[in-house]
């Protein structure tokens, strides 16, 4: 009984972070940071790989966006892992945005990514995305 109960509660926890996470407003690390806002078709809802994602970067008024400052990391527990090159296979990356999809091979679970831009006053943007992969 205690086991059921910790299990439900962990996958209420998790699906709580997901609705949260899966927000198309934008998260600026730094005060007038670059604004990052993703739409995707992934959801709570169980998705099939490659998930399509089109992301749109807005700089401040009075800078740019910083095109080779993009990254993408993967974070998985604590730890996280520059996956920037992989992802630039499969996107077209622009100062207005990106539009592409996730690497279609990746496996049944929870993805997370954090997007990161900086503008040209170096001033970080950033934004998490998490979708879940079925089968």
């Amino acid at each position: 009984m205690k086991t059921k109960i910790v299990e439900l509660t962990g996958l209420l926890l998790v699906r709580a972070a997901l609705l949260l996470v899966l927000t198309h407003s934008a998260e600026a690390v730094e005060f007038d940071a670059p604004r990052i806002y993703v739409e995707t078709s992934a959801s709570d809802a169980r998705v099939h790989s490659p998930v399509q994602v089109l992301v749109h970067f807005e700089a401040a008024t009075g800078s740019e966006i910083d095109v080779a400052s993009f990254q993408v990391l993967y974070q998985f527990g604590i730890f996280k892992k520059d996956i920037t090159k992989q992802i630039l296979r499969f996107v077209t990356l622009t100062s207005t945005g990106l539009t592409g999809s996730a690497p279609p091979e990746l496996p049944p679970g929870v993805h997370t990514l954090i997007i990161r831009i900086r503008d040209t006053q170096h001033r970080l943007g950033e934004q998490m995305l998490s979708f879940r992969i079925g089968r």
